[in-house]
């Protein structure tokens, strides 16, 4: 009992330690378009709730983990345990978003025009940007101009160029992304980005569509210097900075077929363009490369050394070209080492030398154990504690019955106690929210006493899941009479007339401590079944669960129908983070993925897009859309939101300057720190 009141007490006076310790480190913003949209993880894990798993200081030997590879690395290292897969695709958002291929990608790509300090504060980036000017159009729109410094070069010696940053633009906007079933929205926010998207015939494929070679709102003025226009619709918006924000692709890279010849970018007056050999047949299998090949010109802090798809791990070594970050820093670690654990011996890994850091640490369990680690291992261990800018989740399909109807998912909310599970989880270092946001968010912290008061709680209540379940028409059984309260509940379906079972498809990811909690406290309850609801669980691998959430047909056929009524994982939400086509209901974005919910409601499309179009100083016009946002979306619950915590990185005490925030990645951590063996 006295270990638990000390760890309860932990997260508020070593939050303030860690977080007033240190000076600015700065998150980078290389994504064209601005704010990055959320990363996902499978779910958070605890050691000791698998097989085989430990707990406390830890018990195992180095013989008694999984094997683990041996780097020999001169000039220093540092392991990072990570409990998400890396999958190999090395371009997230646009095909997914696994949070350790995000991290991955922000270590390797970098200068971008407009950077995020670790306060969460916008900086413009001068170690790339020799001058920047904006200018409000006629037309309403706003166009900001940027010339780039002479003397930057990817890892390969490579010029960049302003050709490097239109390029980006131009490449994940355009219609052979889509073809390719990922989101081309890098340039979503510029002036004629719809009509480029399109693409025209000869230009981007054979198919005839009304559309533009040019993309208008982005202009390729000299070698050094471009430009991006926001379209008069994104005008005001409150984090316009970052949606003018662009970074360089090396093209060299991502267009390479010799036989095709090169892509030019050229710019003639109506806005930049490729040359007409940019088609999908010439250049489909060099983008399918660009994703996965790791021998990729890096304009990052760091470059890949080595990939490992069989033991999951990635090496990046020190880029030697980098010219730093927004005030000029270069990191001091010279490799860097992604390895995939399981939650089960992670801290056994950290105990052994398996490991040096463990980021982002859910669960009580992988907490106490921690602490633990720390105590009997005096000086050896530290910690950083921060609050999370994210949630854990039942995400639901919403275009799918049963989850179809909003009673459905009101009666799961109700059938589940989201307090104790949320207790049995964090073990007290978390809290259950009611919305997208998590405790770390400014803005959560800001407008929480006028939020708060406005939303559904949806508290433990079987009886009211039931009321719930009835009012839907959830009251038939197998034979279509009327529901005489044991067993399965049925109902006509109001598209076809057919009978239904109130079977949930619920696909989670294995070896995940929170998958397994939802088994033992809400697929097994017997609430749900008294409730004449049945919840039937298929377990996959992260990667494969995405390919289901995004209905990635090009991974597989099965993949691209709806199947399953709700998915368990987690949203992180980046700086900047709108929540633009979330929701959308334009059926063409919804058939591309954006809509990962494929929930239909016009209030939420509009609120969702369009709160965040104020004016960068109005602060409280933007918390009062947020609140409105986020008030909408609990009433329509597209996702039932389980947890937000405080995150603790427990790390080796020989990486000095460690810190981490919410405002933080996990480059701008390793950015300032140094080890000293």
């Amino acid at each position: 009992m006295k270990k638990r009141i000390v760890s309860l007490l932990l997260p508020v006076v070593m939050a303030a330690s860690v977080l007033a310790g240190c000076g600015p480190k700065t998150p980078s913003t290389t994504a064209a378009g601005g704010g990055k949209p959320p990363v996902t993880k499978p779910g958070d894990s605890t050691p000791g709730t698998q097989p085989g798993g430990t707990t406390g200081g830890g018990t195992a030997t180095k013989d008694s983990l999984p094997p683990r590879p041996d780097f020999n690395l001169a000039g220093g290292k540092v392991i990072i345990g990570s409990n998400t897969e890396p999958t190999g695709d090395f371009a997230p958002p646009w095909w997914q978003n696994n949070a350790t291929d995000n991290a991955i990608k922000g270590f390797v790509e970098g200068y971008g025009t407009i950077e995020i300090d670790r306060n969460g504060m916008i900086q413009e980036n001068k170690t790339v940007v020799e001058k920047m000017d904006s200018k409000m159009n006629e037309d309403g729109s706003k166009t900001y101009t940027f010339k780039i410094k002479k003397g930057l070069v990817y890892s390969d010696g490579v010029e960049i160029t302003a050709k490097d940053f239109v390029g980006s633009v131009l490449l994940f906007s355009s219609p052979l992304i889509t073809k390719m079933n990922g989101k081309a929205t890098a340039g979503n926010y510029y002036k004629g980005y719809a009509a480029f998207n399109a693409g025209v015939e000869g230009t981007y494929g054979p198919e005839k569509k009304k559309g533009t070679k040019e993309f208008e709102g982005v202009r390729l003025i000299d070698d050094m210097t471009f430009s991006v226009t926001i379209a008069k619709e994104f005008i005001p918006s409150y984090y316009e900075l970052l949606q003018a924000s662009v970074g360089p692709t090396p093209m060299h890279f991502w267009l390479k077929n010799d036989a095709a010849g090169k892509v030019e970018i050229k710019d003639e007056g109506k806005g930049a363009f490729f040359s007409d050999n940019f088609t999908l047949a010439n250049f489909k299998a060099a983008i399918e490369n660009g994703k996965s090949n790791p021998k990729r010109p890096a304009s990052g802090p760091y470059k890949i050394k080595e990939w490992n798809a069989a033991s999951k791990y990635m090496v990046v070594e020190l880029n030697d070209k980098y010219a730093g970050n927004f005030e000029g820093q270069k990191p001091q670690i010279k490799n860097v080492i992604f390895r995939h654990i399981t939650s089960a011996t992670a801290i056994d890994e950290l105990k052994t030398g398996g490991v040096d850091i463990l980021s982002g640490m859910m669960s009580g369990t992988e907490i106490e154990a921690g602490f633990d680690l720390q105590e009997s291992n005096p000086g050896k261990f530290d910690v950083a504690v921060y609050p999370r800018a994210g949630y854990g989740k039942l995400a639901f399909v919403c275009d799918v019955y049963p989850t179809k109807d909003l009673e459905v998912r009101q009666a799961i909310a109700h059938l589940l106690d989201r307090g104790k599970f949320t207790q049995s989880f964090t073990g007290g270092f978390g809290t259950v929210v009611n919305g997208p946001y998590g405790e770390g968010q400014w803005m959560y912290k800001e407008a929480k006493a006028k939020l708060n008061p406005q939303l559904k709680n949806y508290g433990f209540d079987p009886a009211k899941a039931k009321e719930l379940l009835d009012k839907a028409g959830w009251n038939l059984d197998k034979d279509g009479k009327a529901y005489a309260g044991s067993g399965i509940r049925y109902k006509k379906n109001p598209e076809t007339g057919k009978l239904m079972p109130l079977i949930i498809q619920w696909a989670s990811t294995e070896q995940n401590a929170v998958s397994e909690l939802l088994v033992a406290q809400l697929q097994k309850s017997t609430d749900v079944a008294a409730a004449g609801m049945e919840i039937k669980q298929s377990v996959m691998t992260f990667q494969e669960l995405l390919n289901y959430v995004y209905r990635d047909g090009s991974k597989g056929e099965k993949y691209g129908k709806p199947y399953f009524n709700m998915f368990n994982f987690a949203s992180n939400f980046p700086v900047g983070n709108v929540p633009k086509d979330d929701y959308t209901t334009d059926p063409d974005k919804v058939k591309n993925g954006y809509n990962t919910n494929f929930i239909l409601d016009k209030q939420l499309d509009d609120i969702s897009n369009n709160f965040w179009k104020v004016g960068t100083t109005e602060k409280d016009k933007f918390l009062d859309g947020w609140v409105k946002y986020i008030v909408r979306w609990n009433e329509l619950l597209p996702d039932l939101p389980l947890y937000s915590n405080q995150i603790h990185d427990f790390y080796s005490s020989k990486i000095k300057d460690y810190t981490n925030n919410a405002n933080m990645t996990l480059i701008d951590t390793i950015l300032y720190a140094k080890v000293e063996e």
